[in-house]
């Protein structure tokens, strides 16, 4: 009766590690779940001090890292701790890793930390509101409830003190991902695939954020130095996409404006340019970068490629990955990726591989009506990939100490002259470790008339170029919008690249009764509603007279040139990573590329 139930997949997950298990060395743990019903309740009645608006504090970042392109915002509005406590099945410890000198205090002797593996069976009944917002402002509210976390956790109390609280930090981690479900209840006004977008949400937060080679740190005692327990780079990984070929035609009239989006953490990628009306997009003119925490398992470099919509969120159309552990290091790698197409796309992509019958019939054209078949077995991504490690395994697989996280990246001054060196290909460069955060607060006053209006804005640095979607507009205020939206450049020096262009337009207002025409080209112009221009290297050089000082920011409101009136609010911050930095001179002294002009970045 279990099995015709839930199913056998369901069953299995239910049964204890200890007998599935059971040559793994996992234990029972009913002595530990005794422990946790009786400590739970005070877990619970701290829990229920934290108010909504601490833990929106707290979770606000993630959330709006991590937020959906068809969400304009999420923030939490209510929150009640669940009394259900969560329950383990099984408990494996394991072998105490090698001791440090800063994990072993010097002294050599005792435990430095306890590591053991968890079967976590986590049902939660805590109750969490989250209010969205999505296109043109509608507001709903979303309650998640009846979470569910089944699998394996890996947990290290490390360092072990000597007084109370007896342990300096608790980290987590899942070697594989876990199960995730959890329940949702919507108010308020309907968009179209947000309970799927909330659900993809949580296991995006939970693979990017607490899946091996990612961990969660939880620091329980204070003025203890935690920096051996943080995860620190191996490398990093330099990425050119070159262009996207025989890409399928999505649209039903003209033909799709598409882009690519490219990381190796959700919440921290990168964008190409928007390439109208073709379906074999050329970019390169932009080197992307990204820090490796681990080459060996799971580190990939994503690409998405997108199809940019005009009054709903981007479509994704297919996706292709790239294992870090296959690349070749220190060497420029031509890559072809076969892109696989996204979940929506996945069923006419099956009926155009069974479609074989050439020419067009009344038949091909009723199914032009409902959704043509889509040819995606030649579409192929070609990007160039470079990836440079550290100076050796040993400085790899060391942890990171106060002391030393950034001295093994620095330039091996043993290196001997006579050493091969490799040189970058035509077109190549070492891209800066500067991170421009471009937060678009709101316009005011904006004369978009009648045949313009729903505005966006577009960003220009250089040869990057990124779009903010539509702004809200504010009830009760005649040509006023909030975005509140922010874009993230990485890899920016000021000096090289000193004028940021802030760009608003519209497109034909007209176009919303018949969005299917946004894609014609003769509909798709675009209205200037104003621009502005600031000059990023007075800001740059101020920060640089300032020893020590790698960070700035520029918060103001601009008026804007070229309409009759109208102002903008920016809010426009820079810091340079300094782990990127670190790693770029690293890379610059293998490669053998001489440095020249400021050292900003």
């Amino acid at each position: 009766d279990l099995l015709r139930v839930l199913g056998l997949g369901d069953a299995l997950r239910m049964l204890p590690a200890y007998l599935l298990d059971h040559g793994d060395g996992f234990e029972r743990v009913a002595f530990l779940n005794a422990a946790i019903s009786r400590v739970w309740p005070v877990v619970r009645a701290a829990a229920a001090r934290v108010t909504a608006k601490e833990l929106d504090e707290i979770c606000g970042p993630y959330l709006e890292a991590y937020r959906p392109q068809s969400l304009r915002m999420l923030r939490v509005a209510q929150y009640e701790p669940g009394a259900r406590p969560p329950t383990l099945a099984g408990i494996r410890c394991e072998p105490p890793p090698p001791l440090s000198a800063a994990e072993a205090g010097g002294e050599g002797d005792g435990l430095a930390s306890v590591e053991f593996t968890l079967d976590l069976r986590f049902v939660s009944d805590a109750q969490l509101t989250i209010e969205a917002v999505g296109p043109g402002g509608i507001k709903v509210s979303v309650t998640v409830s009846d979470v569910q976390i089944f699998g394996k956790m890996r947990m290290r109390l490390a360092p072990l003190l000597p007084s109370e609280p007896y342990v300096g930090a608790v980290t987590i981690s899942f070697p594989t991902t876990p199960y995730l479900d959890v329940g949702l209840r919507v108010s308020g006004a309907h968009i179209p695939g947000l309970e799927s977008a909330v659900r993809s949400l949580a296991v995006m937060m939970l693979e990017d954020m607490a899946v091996h080679p990612r961990q969660l740190l939880v620091p329980l005692a204070e003025g203890v130095d935690l920096s051996a327990l943080r995860k620190r780079p191996v490398g990093i990984v330099y990425v050119r996409a070159m262009s996207v070929s025989n890409m399928p035609d999505i649209e039903r009239l003209g033909l799709p404006d598409p882009y690519l989006r490219v990381y190796t953490r959700e919440r921290s990628p990168s964008y190409t340019a928007i390439r109208h009306n073709t379906l074999n997009p050329v970019w390169g003119e932009e080197i992307m970068q990204f820090v490796v925490e681990d080459n060996e398992s799971r580190e990939r470099v994503r690409f998405d490629l997108y199809d940019d919509e005009l009054w709903r969120a981007d479509r994704l159309v297919a996706t292709a990955t790239l294992k870090v552990s296959t690349l070749q290091p220190m060497q420029v790698l031509h890559q072809e990726l076969l892109l696989t197409p996204a979940d929506r796309f996945e069923k006419r992509a099956q009926k155009a591989a069974k479609e074989k019958r050439p020419g067009v019939s009344w038949r091909r054209a009723l199914a032009m009506c409902r959704g043509s078949p889509l040819d995606f077995s030649r579409t192929v991504a070609t990007v160039e990939v470079l990836y440079v490690p550290l100076r050796g395994v040993e400085a790899a697989n060391r942890p990171a100490t106060s002391s030393s996280a950034l001295a093994d990246l620095e330039p091996d001054t043993q290196r001997p002259a006579s050493a091969p060196r490799l040189s970058l290909p035509e077109g190549w460069s070492l891209p800066p470790s500067g991170v421009l955060t471009v937060r678009v607060l709101r316009a005011e006053d904006l004369h978009t008339g009648v045949m313009a209006r729903h505005p966006f804005v577009k960003l220009t640095l250089g040869n990057m170029r990124r779009k903010l979607p539509q702004g809200s507009a504010v009830s009760g205020r005649s040509g006023t919008y909030e975005w509140n939206d922010a874009v993230e450049l990485v890899g920016v020096d000021p000096f090289e690249t000193p004028s940021l262009l802030v760009r608003v337009r519209s497109k034909h207002s007209t176009l919303r009764r018949v969005p299917l025409l946004s894609h014609v080209p003769a509909f798709r112009k675009e209205f200037a509603l104003g621009e502005v221009t600031i000059d990023l290297a007075p800001h740059a050089a101020a920060a640089q007279r300032a020893e020590g000082v790698h960070a700035w920011r520029i918060s103001d409101t601009f008026a804007l040139r070229g309409a009759r009136r109208g102002s903008v609010t920016l809010d426009v911050r820079f810091r340079r990573n300094e782990e990127v930095a670190a790693l770029r001179r690293r890379s610059a002294e293998l490669l053998g590329e001489v440095s020249s002009g400021p050292t900003n970045s």
